[in-house]
């Protein structure tokens, strides 16, 4: 695989996207606490989180990191595309 492009998350693990597009597995890790993805996210996004609505962020991120996990589970084909969209 090629060298490191990104970091991404598969099922409450990180992963990493090599710059050919491939996925490198092998050094899997768990995620951080969500609090230090709070701290480290919110200000780049520039999201104000008060104290009071921090712990429905990090139920939240939770949540999500849960319905990742689902979706990393399913087998797909290599010639799988994206569902046809239908308009009305």
């Amino acid at each position: 695989m090629g060298k490191a492009a990104a970091a991404v998350v598969f099922g409450g693990e990180a992963a990493t996207i090599t710059a050919d597009g491939g996925v490198d597995r092998t050094a899997m890790a768990k995620l951080p606490d969500f609090d230090q993805w709070i701290d480290a996210i919110a200000p780049v996004v520039k999201l104000d989180i008060a104290p009071d609505q921090r712990a429905a962020v990090k139920a939240n991120l939770k949540i999500a990191a849960k319905m990742a996990a689902l979706l990393e589970k399913a087998a797909l084909d290599d010639e799988t595309g994206p569902a046809p969209v239908y308009r009305a």
